[in-house]
């Protein structure tokens, strides 16, 4: 992964593969959520819902503070 820079966007995707079968499927219970940490362990955001772009798969998209 490279490093971003202050006031970049980081587009963060997860793709929920659960049975193992390959094939994606939504999150029984509802959207998964992300947490980002500072290089200090102060957390940035936390338990944010990701947004669902199909079944399966989820994004977020978070902008680096300046």
């Amino acid at each position: 992964m490279e490093r971003q820079q202050r006031g970049e966007h980081v587009y963060i995707r997860v793709l929920n593969k659960p049975a193992g079968d390959g094939l994606l499927a939504n999150c029984d219970s509802g959207y998964p959520t992300i947490t980002i940490y500072d290089s200090a362990g102060k957390a940035l955001l936390s338990d944010t819902a990701m947004t669902n772009q199909s079944t399966g798969d989820y994004y977020y998209q978070y902008l680096i503070p300046t």
